[in-house]
């Protein structure tokens, strides 16, 4: 099931950043000055006479929503917009025909973009009720703010707030710890997140296909609401069920155990050498497959983006996030074999496979278990995953050495 959904992440990671639009809009066209138009009318001699509507300086109204003067330059950014801002706020305010991708703390959407906006901000997102985004959104930041028009909203935060007002043509996820929705979605809305609420007033909520949410409660005034198709709600569980958090540990356990069990065994016919030399990398090697881990745990991220963004290295890309999956499902296996060849010699085990496969099965269990520990088992865990990938990419490189060194 960890395999499906890691496998899961990867292809839509792959498709996501590799799925550009073919849309296209036009943007305005000047009104021909030697033909009146409907609100114009003719004098008693049948020269053209100005009504008062076209008084002063004549608004041409774009598709996009956005009117512009006859004398205002209208700039298109035509191709993709890269922005890595180190500015404590970035506004985007062109209108860009392509996608556009930012990374920075604080950023304001207020332009147009006939393509799809990618986001990353460790602070707040805030797309204003003027922006246009023809195709996707994908937003990841501390707070997002929705009020603008997008085609589909794809958005993970701790505070998320879709507005009244904003337009989402087709489907909108969302996930979060507070959720705010409104506005106008044309199919499904999938929300995830501790408090799901919605506005008081009615109609201000529309959705015209089903609405599926998983929250602590349910969402208050939801009668308000006009939703088409069905309502779908899950409750998140509780602290309260213990007996089912008891089972749910009790059976991760036993899952860790046999996956260990079950790899340890391919090691020992598909890589027995691996096997041998894993307890060097927890006493004298230990500290460089650390540094090794440190170093590929930050790099291939961004490297994979990097490819990502730049069209041409979209395999290389997805090749890496593959190997940066594989190894996460292997990490914690590689500190459990590494730790189970070294103490084994301390026991007098000697080369005995089925009494290592036995000492192997606690190691496992102790592993796991702090793991899990309140408040420090996530740094442990950060720690085994470190040292595990460090392990793992730490070998291919020291065999790679020693094949040189023998020639």
């Amino acid at each position: 099931m960890k395999k499906t959904k890691i496998i899961s992440i990867i292809l839509m990671i792959a498709i996501i950043l590799s799925a550009f639009s073919l849309s296209t809009r036009v943007i305005g066209t000047e009104p021909d000055a030697g033909e009146p138009g409907d609100n114009a009318r003719t004098s008693a001699e049948g020269e053209p006479v100005v009504t008062s509507e076209t008084e002063g300086e004549p608004e041409n109204t774009t598709d996009d929503g956005h009117n512009h003067t006859e004398d205002e330059d209208f700039v298109v950014h035509s191709g993709d917009l890269y922005i890595a801002s180190a500015d404590r706020e970035y506004i985007m305010d062109q209108n860009v025909d392509g996608n556009v991708y930012i990374f920075g703390k604080n950023v304001k959407v207020t332009g147009s973009i006939n393509g799809s906006l990618f986001v990353c901000a460790s602070g707040n997102l805030t797309i204003e009720k003027d922006a246009y985004i023809a195709c996707h959104v994908f937003a990841f930041a501390d707070t997002i703010q929705m009020s603008g028009i997008a085609f589909d909203l794809y958005a993970v935060g701790f505070n998320v707030t879709v507005n009244e007002g904003s337009i989402i043509s087709r489907d909108m996820r969302v996930a979060g710890n507070n959720i705010y929705l409104a506005g106008a979605t044309g199919r499904d809305v999938l929300a995830y997140g501790q408090k799901i609420t919605a506005p008081e007033e009615a109609e201000k909520l529309i959705i015209y296909g089903s609405l599926k949410y998983q929250s602590n409660s349910e969402i208050a005034n939801l009668d308000k609401a006009s939703i088409t198709g069905e309502v779908s709600y899950n409750q998140l569980k509780g602290k309260e069920d213990k007996a089912y958090t008891v089972i749910e540990y009790v059976l991760s356990a036993i899952g860790t155990i046999v996956f260990d069990i079950v790899m340890y065994l391919l090691f020992i016919f598909f890589a027995p050498k691996f096997v041998e030399k894993s307890k060097e990398y927890v006493s004298t090697k230990g500290l460089l497959a650390f540094a090794v881990g440190v170093a590929f745990v930050i790099l291939v991220p961004i490297i994979s983006l990097l490819l990502f963004m730049t069209g041409v290295g979209a395999g290389l890309g997805f090749f890496a996030l593959f190997l940066y999956a594989t190894l996460l499902m292997l990490n914690a296996f590689a500190v459990t074999l590494a730790t189970t060849e070294f103490i084994a010699p301390k026991l007098k085990m000697g080369e005995d496979k089925f009494k290592k496969g036995l000492l192997l099965i606690p190691i496992s269990l102790v592993i796991w278990g702090l793991r899990k520990i309140p408040f420090i088992g996530s740094w442990i865990a950060t720690i085994v995953f470190i040292c595990g990938v460090g392990i793992l990419i730490f070998y291919q490189f020291d065999k790679r050495r020693k094949t040189k060194e023998e020639k």
